[in-house]
């Protein structure tokens, strides 16, 4: 007995505000309304933390009225309270302060006001959606304590505005939520492009600094090719100038000679006097005497030395003049050599070039002839064991020649003897043409007895029917007269006192029975003559039947006699044929190879010829070339000799050279003065081209520095915005406060209406407006609150019927009755005495059962007990059936729990939430949870139970991260909307798309059979291969029909039934729900795929050591290379079979109808092999696999 329980009042919990503060921003305040905060890094959280790196979810603020305590959620993330580290959870007083990172949180605590006494039904403020107004019978209670009757009605109007007001800023906030979450991701997508346009421009600039480098260093090239060249011109000018001045130097002495020549006196007495002193005085410097020599003293002496220093002049003259004209032949043969100097030195330059030239054209050359040498070696090497490999293939082909020879006498012998059992097979077949004529006319025989049969059958059905139209009539009159029989017997009991009248009615009853009795022994004896006719026709039939299985079996006899020997004959014949074409195949490579041979060897006498002449002309070229230089240096050594010689002249007229020298100083001068004006036009170009890079670096730096900038300033609006938000959530925090100490007030303030009772008349008017309104959205109020209670009676129900189906279950499991799941010997009923005695007096019922049943239950585990009353307290057990169940359990000393999980009637999955009294989640929608197959980060499915269809179904949840994706949610409506739709024997049905939680979810069937990666090796038999295939094909054709396509098509989307029946599953699967990718053609690849996967199950094999695939025959084999994939060629290589490669993609299958119709086509004479479908049905009946192509992950 339960004892009444005193109303108790809840202390209310301390009110909370938490300051948060991070570096020099403005702290921000957060009031805790609620009983729990979170506090998380991504939008959802009550509190949301800034920073990197920072899990999503960090802590829990829980606000009781014992106190406020922080949990914390990321194990990895520190939080320290007070400067010590929070391990798990702890309590918050008043001033402390929480670490989270860089953010700091100040914590306020303050008492909530004291209330005196509470109504008997107080509605609860929600936290901050809005703030409810008092229910129909608080206005009652207000009425009846206040004076007037519309006094609170202000009060009520003005407090709804404010909760219509804070609904609409909550409207608000979440549509200006909704706003920042998309400008954030605009504000981050345009961040993105921020970053890859810096990239690609760090990468120009890179690119632009690395093509400077290499300017750079070109440009240091060419100064030193410029300082190069300025330093050989120098060297030659010099020379130049050198051989210049000597020239002019000879060319003023020959002028000077010839003046000389030219202006000389005639010979005379007159003259004598003077000629000697100016043969002197020019002398001087001829002669280099440094003075004249002195006079002699006597005139004589001297007149004759003058004299004869006269004619030593004359013939110095003569000499002079032969000089000059020595010197001006010299002068012309010098200018003739030095033409023909510079020619020889620019034809020396030239054949520089052109031996630098060949020297680069040769080593080019040594280089391919040293490769050519080792490309004719490794072909050398490569045709000797080419050459030994040939010699073995003619060995082995002269070996299958002889075979061949052998294998062709065979085949003679062979087709004599084919020839021999053709007429014997033409004999049997004129035997058996006469036998399939008898057996025709039998076959006409039967059929007319049938036909006459059949006749018989209908006429027997007929008779049959107005029988049993007689017997419903007999029956009808026979219900009439039991009818008729009570109401006489009705009547004789009524009409006692007139025993005359009955008398006659006595007789003419026993009249009517007794005809009614002839009429039952004539009815019967006509039944048990029809029974006796109908006996006899089934014997007939049954003879009948005999002898059509006797005439049906002798055929088939005769079909399969025929049908083998027409099989061997294919056989051999195709034996025959496969070796015939073997050994042209082989022929033809052999007869290949050896062309290639040939033209292997022509290409090698011909480059081996090339190479020679090429060598040959090489050397002849290079004898050429060293003759040519070999001439050229005794031509140079000649010219040099000459110059050497023509240097050693010239040296001893170095006096006048000097002049010519610093004429030559000052040319140079002027020329290194010219270079020097082009050098520094090259060092203002460079500098220009410096200047040019370091404005363009500037430029860049500026671009990335405005790009900083505008990040910053991106980030600071972010910040500011972020602030604002944060900011806007305080406000609003502030104004719910500030409406629930409103409301606070109100409430202290009831007594004080009676003294507004004058303000309250003057506002009537306002107050019939808001009384009225309040009218209507107390309708509003109340027709949702009907929505709610309806909503709510539905999902009731559900719970209901699903309680109802565990306790069926359960009921199932203990046995329909206490005999089949325990007996007296286990369930020993207890003496009587005050608790268990019916006979004592008691409360109740209920109270008596409960004491029953715990005197039954004293020997029951604690944990069996406590499972057995969480069951009874959720009502998912009736308590009459827990008994048993108990009983079993301890009778097979088990736990309850291992009773169940072992029956099957609950999973584990089940289990858990019941154990953890979580019934909400054993619902979804209308179905009812059985199993949780598999869960991933982008959906979960279950096994479920659908009541409207009353068997087990397979439920895609989309997750709740995915709704967050713009796109998802919408493709994965409309994908398998589209796959409901689509209705096909090999298809895997989705029966519905739904909405459960505001997430789409998916109905489809739950698969039971084995999967196409499980197959065994009876798949690869060609009748057997030949109708999984056709199967798939037609499900393939199903989808591609409907313009859908699978996309990511594999073995084990292809589930063989326990019928015979394959079905395809995973259709209208998005892509991203596997993290597959996208392909751009998806019903190719869905073609491609199925090629792939059908050659997967022809190569199956038996799992023994020896076993080996067996080819399919041509056509399945041509019908697997269209499909792009390779084909099995039935031979092997070093125990690996030898594959056929797929045809090219022009010659490949386009689509889904031409596979099919080829498929057909190829199986027209294929054998179904019955045997082989009907054990792979029975190996597939005894390996189901429950939820095929499904992993259980729960």
């Amino acid at each position: 007995m339960a004892a009444a329980s005193l109303p108790r009042v809840n202390a209310e919990a301390p009110l909370v505000r938490i300051e948060m503060r991070q570096g020099g921003s403005r702290p921000v305040s957060h009031d805790v309304a609620g009983e729990e905060l979170l506090i998380g890094s991504v939008p959802g959280c009550d509190l949301r933390i800034p920073g990197n790196n920072l899990p999503p979810l960090i802590a829990q603020i829980i606000r009781r009225p014992d106190g406020i305590k922080i949990r914390k959620l990321a194990p990895a993330q520190p939080i320290l309270l007070n400067g010590q580290p929070v391990v798990t959870q702890a309590a918050l007083a008043h001033g402390d302060v929480l670490h989270i990172g860089t953010v700091e949180l100040h914590i306020q605590l303050s008492l909530a006001p004291p209330v005196s006494a509470p109504p008997p039904k107080t509605a609860t403020a929600p936290a901050v959606s809005f703030v409810p107004f008092p229910e129909p019978y608080q206005d009652e209670r207000l009425s009846e304590r206040s004076a007037p009757p519309a006094r609170p009605a202000i009060e009520f109007g003005s407090m709804e505005v404010q909760r219509r007001q804070l609904e609409e800023q909550a409207r608000e906030l979440d549509a200006d939520r909704v706003l920042w979450y998309r400008r954030r991701e605009e504000i981050e997508r345009e961040w993105r492009d921020h970053q890859e346009r810096l990239a690609l421009v760090r990468g120009e600039l890179q690119e632009q600094e690395q093509l400077l480098s290499r300017k750079r260093a070109e440009l240091q090239q060419v100064e030193q090719e410029l300082n190069r060249l300025h330093a050989d011109r120098e060297a030659r000018e010099q020379h130049l100038e050198r051989e210049r001045k000597e020239l002019e130097k000879l060319r003023t002495e020959a002028a000077r000679v010839r003046q000389e020549l030219a202006v000389r006196p005639p010979t005379g007495a007159g003259g004598n006097a003077l000629r000697p002193s100016n043969f002197q005085a020019d002398l001087i410097p001829l002669d280099r005497r440094p003075a004249p020599p002195p006079p002699p003293p006597d005139f004589d002496i001297r007149y004759e030395q003058l004299r004869r220093d006269a004619h030593e002049m004359e013939q110095r003259a003569r000499e002079l003049d032969a000089n000059a004209d020595r010197v001006r032949g010299e002068s012309d043969e010098v200018a003739r050599q030095r033409r023909e100097y510079e020619a020889a030195a620019a034809q020396l330059a030239e054949r520089a070039a052109q031996v630098d030239n060949q020297q680069s054209l040769l080593a080019a050359l040594r280089t391919r002839l040293e490769k050519l040498r080792d490309d004719l070696r490794q072909q050398s090497q490569q045709l000797a064991a080419e050459r030994v490999r040939q010699e073995e293939v003619a060995a082995q082909l002269q070996e299958r020649l002889q075979q061949a020879e052998a294998i062709k006498s065979g085949l003679q012998a062979e087709e004599a003897d084919r020839q021999k059992a053709r007429s014997e097979f033409e004999e049997r077949s004129a035997a058996l043409q006469a036998a399939v004529a008898q057996m025709r006319q039998l076959q006409e025989r039967l059929e007319q007895d049938e036909k006459a049969l059949a006749d018989r059958r209908a006429e027997l059905d007929r008779e049959a029917a107005e029988q049993s139209e007689m017997a419903a009539l007999l029956k009808a009159r026979a219900q009439q007269l039991l009818d008729l029989q009570q109401r006489t017997e009705a009547d004789r009991q009524s009409i006692k006192e007139r025993e005359a009248n009955l008398l006659q009615a006595e007789e003419t009853r026993r009249a009517l029975a007794e005809q009614l009795r002839r009429r039952g022994e004539e009815l019967a004896a006509r039944t048990k003559t029809l029974d006796e006719q109908s006996q006899i026709l089934v014997s007939r039939g049954q003879e009948l039947q005999a002898l059509r299985d006797e005439v049906e079996q002798e055929k088939r006899q005769m079909a399969e006699r025929m049908a083998s020997m027409q099989h061997e004959l294919d056989a051999r014949s195709a034996e025959v044929q496969r070796l015939t074409d073997a050994i042209h195949q082989k022929e033809e490579n052999l007869r290949r190879h050896v062309e290639r041979l040939k033209e292997a060897g022509q290409t090698v006498a011909t480059d081996r010829q090339a190479l020679m002449d090429g060598r040959l002309q090489w050397e002849a070229e290079q004898r050429a070339i060293l003759d040519r230089v070999a001439e050229a240096k005794s031509e140079l050594e000649s010219y040099r000799e000459q110059v050497l010689m023509q240097a050693a002249e010239l040296l001893r007229q170095a006096p006048d050279a000097e002049l010519r020298g610093q004429m030559a100083a000052e040319q140079l001068g002027q020329a290194r003065d010219l270079l020097r004006s082009h050098l520094s036009e090259l060092h203002a170009y460079a500098r220009q081209s410096q200047e040019d890079l370091q404005e363009l670096r500037l430029q860049i730096q500026a671009e990335a520095e405005r790009f900083r900038q505008q990040e910053l300033a991106l980030q600071r609006a972010r910040s500011e915005h972020r602030l604002a938000v944060t900011a806007f959530r305080q406000q609003l925090i502030e104004w719910q406060a500030r409406v629930e100490n409103l409301r606070q007030l109100f409430a202290r303030n009831e007594t004080r209406l009676e003294h507004r009772h004058q303000a309250l008349e003057e506002a009537a008017r306002e107050v019939d407006e808001g009384a009225k309104e309040l009218a209507r959205q107390s309708d509003t109020v109340h027709q949702r609150d009907r929505e709610v209670n309806e909503r709510k009676q539905e999902v009731e129900r559900h719970l209901n019927e699903m309680r109802e189906w565990y306790r069926s279950k359960l009921r199932e499991l203990a046995g329909s009755t206490p005999s089949k799941s325990y007996n007296g010997e286990v369930l020993e009923m207890p003496a009587a005495n005050d608790v268990n005695d019916p006979q004592q007096p008691s409360h109740g019922v209920n109270d008596d059962d409960d004491k029953n049943i715990l005197s039954l239950t004293r020997d029951v585990d604690q944990a069996d007990k406590q499972l057995g009353e969480l069951l009874l307290s959720l009502q998912l057990v009736d308590s009459d059936v827990l008994m048993p169940l108990w009983s079993e359990a301890r009778r097979q000393r088990r736990s309850l729990r291992q009773i169940l999980l072992s029956s099957g009637a609950i999973t584990l999955y089940q289990m858990a939430l019941i154990e953890a009294g979580n019934l909400n989640a054993l619902m979804l929608g209308a179905y009812r949870v059985v199993d949780r197959v598999q869960s991933t980060p982008r959906e979960t499915l279950y096994r479920v139970y659908d009541p409207h269809r009353r068997g087990l179904a397979l439920l895609r949840h989309l997750a709740e991260s995915e709704m967050h994706d713009p796109v998802h949610p919408d493709e994965y409506r409309q994908r398998f909307g589209a796959a409901a739709a689509l209705v096909h024997p090999n298809l895997a049905p989705t029966f519905e798309l739904v909405e459960i939680q505001g997430r789409p979810a998916v109905l489809q069937e739950w698969v039971t059979g084995l999967p196409g990666s499980d197959w065994p090796a009876l798949a690869a038999v060609p009748g057997v291969w030949y109708r999984l295939v056709r199967q798939a094909a037609l499900a393939l054709q199903a989808v591609h029909a409907a313009g859908l396509a699978h996309g990511r098509l594999e073995a084990q989307h292809f589930v063989l039934a326990e019928d015979g029946t394959v079905k395809l599953t995973g259709i209208g699967e998005p892509a991203w729900i596997s993290g597959a990718a996208e392909v751009e053609n998806p019903q190719h690849a869905d073609l491609h795929a199925l090629g792939r996967i059908a050659a997967d199950w022809s190569m199956l094999v038996p799992r023994r050591k020896s076993s080996k695939p067996r080819a399919l025959p041509e056509p399945l084999q041509n019908l697997l290379r269209r499909l792009g994939s390779a084909a099995f060629s039935g031979e092997f290589e070093d125990e690996s079979p030898i594959m056929m490669p797929p045809l090219p993609p022009e010659e490949c299958h386009t689509s889904i109808a031409a596979m099919l119709e080829e498929l057909e086509q190829a199986g027209a004479d294929l054998p179904a092999n019955s045997e082989a479908w009907d054990r792979l049905v029975k190996h597939v009946g005894t390996h189901l696999v429950e939820g095929a192509a499904l992993r259980r992950t729960a």
